[in-house]
Protein backbone atom coordinates (compact mmCIF):
# COMPACT_ATOMS: atom_id res chain seq x y z
CA UNK A 1 0.00 0.00 0.00
CA UNK A 2 2.84 2.42 0.86
CA UNK A 3 4.49 1.67 -2.47
CA UNK A 4 1.28 2.56 -4.31
CA UNK A 5 1.00 5.88 -2.41
CA UNK A 6 4.62 6.80 -3.16
CA UNK A 7 4.13 5.97 -6.83
CA UNK A 8 1.01 8.13 -6.92
CA UNK A 9 2.82 10.97 -5.14
CA UNK A 10 5.75 10.84 -7.60
CA UNK A 11 3.34 10.78 -10.53
CA UNK A 12 1.49 13.84 -9.18
CA UNK A 13 4.77 15.70 -8.66
CA UNK A 14 5.92 14.84 -12.19
CA UNK A 15 2.67 16.11 -13.70
CA UNK A 16 2.85 19.33 -11.64
CA UNK A 17 6.46 20.02 -12.67
CA UNK A 18 5.65 19.35 -16.33
CA UNK A 19 2.64 21.69 -16.16
CA UNK A 20 4.68 24.47 -14.54
CA UNK A 21 7.49 24.11 -17.06
CA UNK A 22 5.13 24.33 -20.03
CA UNK A 23 3.30 27.35 -18.56
CA UNK A 24 6.45 29.43 -18.16
CA UNK A 25 6.98 32.25 -20.58
CA UNK A 26 10.36 32.43 -22.25
CA UNK A 27 11.81 35.93 -22.08
CA UNK A 28 14.88 36.74 -24.13
CA UNK A 29 17.05 39.62 -23.09
CA UNK A 30 18.83 39.64 -26.42
CA UNK A 31 17.63 38.90 -29.93
CA UNK A 32 19.21 36.10 -31.97
CA UNK A 33 22.13 37.28 -34.15
CA UNK A 34 20.16 37.16 -37.43
CA UNK A 35 17.45 39.39 -35.95
CA UNK A 36 20.04 41.85 -34.59
CA UNK A 37 21.63 41.97 -38.04
CA UNK A 38 18.22 42.61 -39.64
CA UNK A 39 17.47 45.56 -37.35
CA UNK A 40 20.96 47.01 -37.76
CA UNK A 41 20.31 46.98 -41.52
CA UNK A 42 16.82 48.43 -40.90
CA UNK A 43 18.31 51.35 -38.93
CA UNK A 44 20.98 52.06 -41.54
CA UNK A 45 18.42 51.99 -44.35
CA UNK A 46 15.93 54.16 -42.45
CA UNK A 47 18.67 56.71 -41.83
CA UNK A 48 19.77 56.60 -45.47
CA UNK A 49 18.10 57.68 -48.67
CA UNK A 50 15.38 56.00 -50.74
CA UNK A 51 18.00 53.98 -52.62
CA UNK A 52 19.36 52.60 -49.33
CA UNK A 53 15.82 51.67 -48.28
CA UNK A 54 15.19 49.94 -51.61
CA UNK A 55 18.41 47.98 -51.21
CA UNK A 56 17.29 46.97 -47.70
CA UNK A 57 13.88 45.92 -49.05
CA UNK A 58 15.42 43.81 -51.81
CA UNK A 59 17.57 42.01 -49.24
CA UNK A 60 15.08 41.68 -46.36
CA UNK A 61 11.50 41.65 -47.74
CA UNK A 62 9.83 38.41 -48.78
CA UNK A 63 9.26 37.92 -52.50
CA UNK A 64 5.52 38.28 -51.90
CA UNK A 65 5.94 41.70 -50.26
CA UNK A 66 8.27 42.87 -53.02
CA UNK A 67 5.63 41.90 -55.59
CA UNK A 68 2.85 43.53 -53.56
CA UNK A 69 4.59 46.93 -53.40
CA UNK A 70 6.18 48.99 -56.13
CA UNK A 71 9.55 50.66 -55.65
CA UNK A 72 7.70 53.97 -55.51
CA UNK A 73 5.52 52.70 -52.63
CA UNK A 74 8.59 51.53 -50.74
CA UNK A 75 10.21 54.95 -51.28
CA UNK A 76 7.02 56.60 -50.00
CA UNK A 77 7.12 54.46 -46.84
CA UNK A 78 10.77 55.43 -46.31
CA UNK A 79 9.83 59.11 -46.69
CA UNK A 80 7.01 58.76 -44.13
CA UNK A 81 9.47 57.12 -41.74
CA UNK A 82 11.98 59.94 -42.22
CA UNK A 83 9.33 62.67 -41.98
CA UNK A 84 7.88 61.31 -38.76
CA UNK A 85 11.05 60.34 -36.91
CA UNK A 86 14.11 61.85 -38.61
CA UNK A 87 17.26 59.84 -37.98
CA UNK A 88 16.40 56.88 -35.78
CA UNK A 89 17.79 54.38 -33.33
CA UNK A 90 16.03 51.18 -32.34
CA UNK A 91 15.15 51.36 -28.64
CA UNK A 92 13.84 47.82 -28.37
CA UNK A 93 11.77 45.13 -29.99
CA UNK A 94 8.71 43.52 -28.41
CA UNK A 95 6.29 40.87 -29.51
CA UNK A 96 2.91 40.08 -28.01
CA UNK A 97 1.91 36.48 -28.52
CA UNK A 98 3.54 33.86 -30.71
CA UNK A 99 2.03 35.21 -33.94
CA UNK A 100 2.06 38.92 -33.21
CA UNK A 101 4.11 41.38 -35.23
CA UNK A 102 7.38 42.65 -33.86
CA UNK A 103 6.90 46.07 -32.32
CA UNK A 104 10.06 48.00 -33.10
CA UNK A 105 10.34 50.93 -30.73
CA UNK A 106 12.24 53.71 -32.45
CA UNK A 107 13.60 56.92 -31.03
CA UNK A 108 14.17 59.58 -33.62
CA UNK A 109 15.37 63.15 -33.79
CA UNK A 110 11.77 64.33 -34.20
CA UNK A 111 9.67 61.78 -32.35
CA UNK A 112 9.43 58.34 -30.80
CA UNK A 113 7.11 55.63 -32.04
CA UNK A 114 6.59 52.09 -33.17
CA UNK A 115 7.10 50.31 -36.46
CA UNK A 116 5.21 47.03 -36.79
CA UNK A 117 7.15 44.31 -38.58
CA UNK A 118 5.73 40.90 -39.46
CA UNK A 119 8.62 38.55 -39.88
CA UNK A 120 8.92 35.10 -41.37
CA UNK A 121 11.20 33.70 -38.67
CA UNK A 122 12.39 30.83 -40.84
CA UNK A 123 14.05 33.16 -43.37
CA UNK A 124 14.04 35.79 -41.47
CA UNK A 125 12.38 38.10 -44.01
CA UNK A 126 9.78 40.82 -43.61
CA UNK A 127 6.33 40.04 -45.01
CA UNK A 128 4.59 43.18 -43.72
CA UNK A 129 5.75 46.52 -42.32
CA UNK A 130 3.79 49.56 -41.16
CA UNK A 131 3.94 52.62 -38.95
CA UNK A 132 1.78 52.56 -35.85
Amino acid sequence: MTSLRLTSLFAAIAVSVATLASAQEIVRKEAPPEIRTLFQAFTQAANGDAAAWESFAQAHYTDALLKQQTAAQRAEFHQKLADRFGKIAVNGVRVEGPDGPLQVMVKGEKAEGTVLVDLDLASPKIFAISLQ
